[in-house]
C-alpha cells in the first residue's frame, strides 16, 4: 500500500494528508481510550469468526491477517445494519456473513494481484457458490453462499445479492484491464457494493421496515461505499500511478486536490451524521459509531503521524 523513498521513510501521498488533516478538523478522530476498546472488539470477533471458518490456512493471507479481516468484517457489518432492529443470534448470523464477505473481497483481489491474467477464472455460477469448491476462492463462496441461504432470504433478495456479487466481480476484472482509467459507474460498484452486500441480507430477516426507509439505507450504503473509495485511492494514489492502475484522484489537478478533500471530509461528517439520525444512542451503538471512526484511521493510518494537531 506504501511506497518507500531512498532513506526509508515513507512517501505519504499529498491526498491521504490533506483528508487526514481535514478529518482531524471537523472532529473525525477517535480517541485512544475508544480505539483501545473497539480493537478489544476487533479481537474478539476475530478469534470466534476464525474458529468457524473451515479452512485455517488460506496461503494467499496470513493467520494474522485473516483473522483482522474477518474481525474487521464483522465489526463493520454491525455498524453498516445497525439502523435496522435486529439483535441476538440473527444479527450475529448477519455480522458473521459479513465478516466472510470482507476475507473475500481482500482474497480476490490478492488473486488478482498476483494472477498473470486479467481475469482469474471465476465463473458465474462460481460466484453464485456453484463452481469447483476446490478452489481457494471456490471454497470460500460455497461457503458464503451456504451461510446465505441458512438464513431463508426470499428469492428475490437472494437473487440481487448475487447480482451485485457479479457486479462486483466485474467491476474488478475492468480495473485490472483498464490502463489509469475507469468509469465512474464500475468504479462505484468497486468501492460500495462491498458495504452494500454486507448489509443486504439483514433486510430479509429484520422486521420489515418502509419502502422509504430501505431506499434511504441503501442511499446511505453507496454513499459511504464512494466515501471510503475515494479515501482508498488517496491513501493508494502513488502505488497505482507507478502501477497505471485506475485512481479517482488522477483527474483532478493538484492545485485542486484541497477542494476534493474538503468534499470528501465532508461526505464523511454527512454520512456519520446521517447514522446518527437513524440510530438511537446507546453505548453500543457508541461503540459501533467509533467503530466507523477506527476503520476510518485505520485507512489512513500511515499519514496520521504527519499531521499536526
Amino acid at each position: 500500500m506504501w511506497t518507500f523513498n531512498d532513506t526509508g521513510l515513507p512517501r505519504i501521498p499529498e491526498q491521504a494528508s490533506l483528508l487526514a488533516r481535514g478529518f482531524r478538523q471537523v472532529g473525525l478522530d477517535v480517541t485512544p481510550f475508544a480505539a483501545a476498546q473497539v480493537k478489544r472488539n476487533i479481537a474478539d470477533f476475530s478469534e470466534t469468526e476464525s474458529h468457524s471458518l473451515r479452512w485455517p490456512d488460506l496461503q494467499i493471507v496470513s493467520p494474522t491477517q485473516r483473522n483482522h479481516l474477518l474481525g474487521m468484517g464483522f465489526a463493520l457489518t454491525a455498524f453498516l445494519i445497525a439502523p435496522l432492529p435486529l439483535a441476538g443470534a440473527r444479527h450475529r448470523q448477519i455480522c458473521s456473513l459479513g465478516a466472510l464477505l470482507n476475507l473475500l473481497v481482500v482474497v480476490c483481489d490478492r488473486l488478482f494481484d498476483n494472477s498473470s491474467t486479467p481475469h482469474p477464472p471465476l465463473t458465474r455460477a462460481a460466484l453464485a457458490g456453484l463452481g469447483d469448491s476446490g478452489s481457494l476462492m471456490g471454497s470460500l463462496l460455497r461457503e458464503y453462499h451456504l451461510r446465505l441461504q441458512a438464513l431463508g432470504l426470499s428469492s428475490s433478495l437472494l437473487s440481487t445479492i448475487n447480482q451485485c456479487l457479479a457486479r462486483m466481480y466485474d467491476a474488478e476484472s475492468q480495473t485490472r484491464l483498464a490502463a489509469g482509467s475507469l468509469t465512474y459507474r464500475d468504479w462505484l460498484r468497486k468501492s460500495a457494493l462491498p458495504f452494500v452486500v454486507m448489509a443486504l441480507p439483514a433486510w430479509g430477516i429484520a422486521p420489515s421496515q418502509s419502502r422509504a426507509f430501505y431506499s434511504a439505507h441503501l442511499r446511505w450504503l453507496f454513499q459511504l461505499g464512494r466515501f471510503f473509495g475515494v479515501v482508498d485511492d488517496a491513501v493508494d494514489f502513488l502505488e497505482d500511478v507507478s502501477n497505471r492502475h485506475p485512481n479517482c484522484w488522477r483527474s483532478i489537478p493538484q492545485q485542486l486536490s484541497s477542494d476534493r478533500a474538503r468534499r470528501t471530509v465532508a461526505w464523511g461528517a454527512n454520512i456519520l451524521a446521517k447514522w446518527d439520525s437513524m440510530v438511537v444512542r446507546t453505548s453500543e451503538s457508541a461503540l459501533l459509531r467509533d467503530t466507523f471512526l477506527y476503520s476510518l484511521w485505520e485507512w489512513l493510518q500511515p499519514a496520521a503521524p504527519y499531521v499536526s494537531d
